[in-house]
């Protein structure tokens, strides 16, 4: 399931980490504008990407219906991140 918006943004990132070590999951994350951040763990690459590329389908059908937009098209990037290339924001 997705997490719920409040209000959909103009930049959001969803990405998948790949586990840091055997026996970990996989996981699908969404950082919004804010800087808030979800995360939901999954068994195997393929769901996570294929949750990641719903995420990104979803919040731009959401923010592009939104009338509270800013001018900017609305843009939500995909990716798939290995724990080598975490950010200090969710580091491994």
């Amino acid at each position: 399931m997705l997490p719920p918006l409040e209000k959909p943004t103009a930049k959001v990132i969803v990405t998948v980490y790949e586990p840091p070590q055997p026996g970990l999951p996989h996981l699908g994350v969404i950082i919004d504008a804010s800087g808030k951040v979800s995360a939901v763990g999954f068994e195997t690459a393929e769901a996570a990407d294929a949750y990641a590329e719903r995420a990104a389908r979803t919040i731009v059908a959401a923010a592009t219906e939104s009338d509270s937009l800013p001018q900017s098209r609305p843009s939500a990037t995909s990716s798939r991140r290995s724990c080598a290339q975490a950010s200090s924001i969710n580091p491994c």
